[in-house]
């Protein structure tokens, strides 16, 4: 039987002193996926710390998409820690806050008390007598331009989108040999793709064809604006 969790509606904020309060908390908050740590006090690091008290300001990407220019939506929190036997990071490094994202919080049924962990490039592990969380006020900001090495986009104001084989000229003009294909497929003649949506399907240099089974992934949102993606 779940302990229902101690609340109090005017500062927003509610105690936590089991596993079971807390899974159920992060049940009903999609377990904190997406999420960035925005301040820890005291830092993680590889043993734990003297402090018997520990804080953790975060937010959580809940709306919006990562198109540049686009509104994104996050809620913040306040994590308070108190009776902290563990405060943790596996590694042998110290690790403080570097704006990544972080995978689902996971529950450790074996602490005593509360106990969760947090993946970023490095596992985090908290371990305590009693958690407070506070939500804070959402937050709005727009997505800056950015880079990515897997993802591109291409927009072009004032031209219909590409055909397949005007994909296959422009990659000729740089003296690349590319074909269209379906997944593990061989290669097809361009005129053979579906000129108004080629979504599925592979751009890949011919003579790695029979080396590789996918390609430059090609996605068409309702944008009409083409995104390829690397595989």
């Amino acid at each position: 039987m779940i302990v229902p969790l101690e609340c109090d509606n005017e500062m927003n904020k509610i105690r936590i002193t089991t596993c079971e309060q807390l899974e159920e908390w992060l049940e009903n908050n999609n377990w904190l996926d997406h999420s960035v740590f925005l301040d820890v006090q005291p830092p993680f690091k590889p043993k734990n710390p003297k402090s018997s008290e520990g804080m953790i300001r975060l937010k959580v990407w809940v709306s919006g998409d990562i198109e540049p220019g686009s509104k994104r939506t996050w809620h913040k929190y306040i994590f308070r820690a108190t009776g902290v036997t563990q405060w943790l990071i596996y590694d042998e490094k110290d690790w403080s806050p570097d704006g990544s994202l972080s995978d689902e919080l996971e529950i450790l049924e074996e602490c005593s008390g509360v106990g969760f962990s947090a993946r970023f490039s490095r596992e985090i592990i908290v371990c305590c007598d009693e958690l407070e969380i506070e939500r804070l006020q959402d937050e709005t900001d727009t997505v800056e331009p950015w880079l990515s090495c897997n993802d591109y986009s291409v927009t072009v104001a004032g031209r219909n989108l590409p055909t397949p084989q005007e994909w296959v000229t422009w990659f000729k003009t740089e003296n690349i040999d590319v074909a269209w294909r379906c997944i593990y497929g061989n290669a097809k003649q361009a005129e053979l793709i579906p000129v108004q949506d080629y979504s599925g399907w592979f751009l890949q240099v011919i003579d790695r064809i029979k080396h590789n089974d996918e390609g430059l992934f090609s996605f068409i949102p309702p944008q009409r604006k083409i995104v390829f993606m690397s595989t």
